[in-house]
């Protein structure tokens, strides 16, 4: 845990003592990013270090950082004097404050100072400050009534850094020195840079402090570096967790709030290369703000990620809450007008607020095998034996100081490897089953195009899964919900990829469930007459009308739509088409298929039970269903930059030399490509089109009654069966396509493998050979993958 309370009670069960303590701020120290000595982490020897963590001088109190330090050796000292008991340390410098929080122009800033000592007497307090990164000046501060201190004697010692110009940043630090020459500073020196680490503030004079806060404003937060590390921080590589040190300050309905030695820093995962960037914002964790210790601040399709938090919190499904806000760095807005999402991170802080009543479990995210720690094999709920290493995958977000995955080892030993026959009854005790089909469910229906485990990512990515000490069974927490709300004919299973959560959800006794929860989300959430007032209320000023009404509609018409797919009526035809009127056939046998609803408990003809695809609602008699080019095919493929003869989608075309061939997937740059492509010589000008083609044979083209193609690509494709185009995903639409034509988006992070399946007419495949063809084109020349 980051921070927690302890209670000594009497032989009365009465408290005589308590005491928070932390692992940042006053409890632990700054020290460099390791990674590459940009930034700042908090060292602490005692959260998972194997120290203790020790009162120092027990006639001072107890309930301050400053007065505790991790023991001197591992194990501590149970039975025997702490370590660094001392009867004389260096005063206690605590509750800094500074008024007015946000000065204007011509203000004078009052710095105050609690200060505790083992005697008052000889105690001296100094204000070292300056002003945009230029000479440090040395204030006394006076407990004695004057220049700005309120009362005399009190301990609070105060003084003024006088008025600045608009926009000039001041930093500063207090230290106190006693009789005894013992000196301590805040904020602590770092413990290798000295007092490089320490609290700011910005003049402002466009902030009105007068200004009542109505409904319906929107939040204002500020975040504060020198500008020396401003200029580092914006120079760092965005792939760097390094975190600056900062000041955050919030203007909202509660009022006007200061948090020093914050840590900022880039997060996402393709994102983080946007501009401006996400920005996580890290929060020491013995000062929480409003209750927790991070935020996440996210640019991309903020009014999805809104209205994506909103949706599934309605529909009773654990999210982070996700708002609109506005913010300036070092006094710039970098949106220029536009806004942020501040989306809750998923931590300790999360558990605590969503599972209240059982919020020490483990919370997990899961990341794919390039993205994870050495060793982990991806987040893909497949089983890799004991060992925990592979499962480092499963990033742990709570405990993360207990190195265990043993709950997930046995919740994917269970998904994989248990029996048919009692697979059920096992899998319930694991997971909440119900809980996880809604959670598929509502990324079915708001048609989740992100990528990750729920589109079937097998490496998986982009969730999150929860599972308590009291309550054992997992439960899917989102995580990533910029990339909804658009496909309203998107199919309604698309995690089905991974083999665990195909074994689940096509599970025959589950199918139906998963349809009710689908019904359900449709009638009770979509078409909820709450919901739009509740989703206006949330968007507010955050994005257009135009936009608010597009997501409105696409409610009503992805509700339309798969309540269209799920509630069918009873259907039947034949293979055979009429002559003159009357079906005839030369055949001894024939096929016979239909559609039928999910509550459909069984489908007859002639007393025959038929076979029924609970997934699409197809039955048919007198055929089966049937892979006629399966995901690890052969393909052809020309990769040298040229473009091949419009034959080359049909059969009539010959491959020359040029063309080689492989099994899928291919591509370059994932990793995991079973065929390596070639891009040309010249990495920052790579070949925008590669075509491939894979040749099949049909015996009798008739008898298929259904067609259905499943597509992985990144970035852009068209599909071609036969000669005849099919499909065109993330490309121009009714506009002639060429080598030189650019994919539509930029494919990235977990939307990568994300996958889709698409209707074809089974009149378009002919007896004898036929030709799949697909041009694969990417997003721009200096793309570095394509799949």
């Amino acid at each position: 845990n980051q921070s927690d309370t302890i209670r000594l009670r009497d032989n009365q069960d009465r408290v005589v003592d308590r005491v928070t303590y932390a692992d940042e701020g006053d409890w632990a120290l700054r020290g460099r990013w390791p990674e590459d000595r940009r930034g700042w982490i908090w060292l602490d020897d005692h959260d998972g270090g194997g120290k203790s963590l020790e009162l120092t001088n027990p006639r001072l109190p107890n309930e301050y950082g400053q007065n505790w330090q991790a023991s001197a050796t591992n194990g501590g000292t149970p039975g025997s004097l702490n370590s660094r008991a001392a009867a004389n340390v260096a005063p206690l410098v605590i509750d800094v404050q500074q008024t007015p929080i946000i000065p204007r122009p011509g203000e004078a800033v009052t710095i105050s100072a609690q200060v505790r000592d083992e005697s008052a007497a000889g105690v001296n307090v100094t204000l070292n400050w300056r002003s945009n990164s230029g000479p440090l000046n040395s204030f006394v501060m006076h407990d004695d009534g004057t220049d700005g201190d309120l009362f005399a004697g009190d301990g609070v010692y105060s003084a003024n850094v006088p008025p600045q110009n608009d926009q000039m940043i001041v930093e500063y630090y207090v230290a106190a020195t006693d009789a005894t020459s013992l000196t301590r500073t805040w904020p602590a020196a770092t413990a290798d840079e000295g007092q490089v680490t320490n609290a700011l503030y910005q003049v402002i004079g466009d902030f009105d402090p007068d200004v009542v806060w109505q409904p319906g404003d929107t939040p204002t937060y500020y975040q504060i570096m020198t500008p020396a590390d401003r200029s580092a921080f914006n120079g760092t590589p965005h792939q760097s967790d390094a975190q600056f040190n900062a000041t955050f300050i919030s203007v909202d309905a509660t009022g006007v709030q200061l948090r020093h030695n914050v840590g900022v820093r880039y997060r996402g995962s393709g994102s983080r290369f946007a501009n401006p960037t996400n920005n996580r914002i890290n929060i020491p964790s013995d000062r929480p703000w409003e209750g927790v210790t991070a935020l996440n601040l996210n640019v991309d399709t903020i009014y999805n990620q809104i209205a994506g938090s909103l949706l599934f919190r309605l529909a009773g499904i654990p999210t982070a809450e996700a708002s609109y806000v506005r913010m300036f760095s070092n006094g710039v807005d970098l949106r220029n007008g536009q806004f942020y999402a501040h989306v809750e991170p998923l931590n300790g802080d999360f558990a605590d607020n969503r599972f209240p009543l059982d919020a020490n479990g483990n919370l997990y995210k899961g990341r794919r095998p390039n993205e994870s720690p050495p060793g982990g094999l991806g987040a893909g709920l497949v089983y890799q034996g004991e060992d925990p290493l592979p499962y480092g995958s499963y990033i742990k977000l709570t405990n993360e100081s207990e190195a265990d995955w043993s709950d997930v080892i046995h919740l994917t030993d269970v998904l994989n490897n248990t029996p048919d026959e009692n697979y059920l009854e096992e899998v319930a005790k694991v997971i909440d089953i119900d809980q996880w089909l809604r959670y598929f469910a509502m990324h079915v229906m708001v048609a989740n195009t992100e990528g990750g485990l729920v589109n079937g990512d097998r490496q998986g990515d982009d969730y999150a899964m929860y599972r308590g000490i009291d309550d054992q069974r997992f439960i899917m927490v989102p995580h990533d919900l910029d990339s909804v709300l658009n496909q309203v004919n998107r199919a309604l299973f698309t995690a089905t990829g991974v083999p665990a959560l195909r074994r689940l959800l096509l599970h025959p006794d589950l199918v139906p469930r998963y349809y009710e929860h689908l019904l359900d989300i449709a009638d009770n959430v979509f078409l909820s007459p709450d919901v739009e007032p509740q989703l206006r209320a949330v968007l507010g000023n955050a994005t257009a009308e135009f936009r608010i009404a597009r997501i409105l509609d696409f409610l009503k018409n992805r509700a339309a739509f798969v309540k269209a797919e799920v509630l069918r009526e009873l259907s039947f035809t034949t293979a055979f088409k009429p002559v003159n009127g009357l079906v005839t056939t030369t055949e001894s046998a024939i096929g016979v298929f239909g559609e039928a609803g999910y509550e459909a408990q069984s489908v007859r003809v002639n007393g025959t039970s038929v076979s029924v695809d609970r997934t699409t609602g197809a039955w048919q008699l007198g055929s089966s269903i049937t892979d006629i080019v399966s995901l690890n095919s052969t393909w052809q493929y020309l990769d040298n930059g040229s473009e091949p003869s419009p034959t080359w989608r049909t059969s009539v075309f010959i491959p020359d030399a040029n063309w080689k061939s492989g099994p899928a997937e291919l591509g370059y740059g994932d990793g995991n490509e079973a065929t390596v492509v070639g891009y040309g010589d010249d990495p920052l000008n790579r070949h925008i089109t590669t075509y491939f083609r894979h040749e099949f044979d049909v015996a009798d083209a008739s008898r298929y009654s259904s067609l259905l193609s499943q597509l992985q690509v990144d970035d852009g494709a068209v599909v071609y069966l036969n000669g005849k185009e099919v499909i065109r995903r993330n490309m121009p639409t009714d506009v002639p396509i060429d080598s030189t034509t650019l994919a539509t988006t930029d494919v990235t992070g977990g939307s990568e493998a994300a996958s889709s399946i698409y209707t074809l007419d089974p009149a378009d495949l002919v007896t004898g050979k036929n030709v799949l063809a697909v041009e694969v084109h990417q997003f721009s020349a200096q793309s570095d993958d394509i799949s």
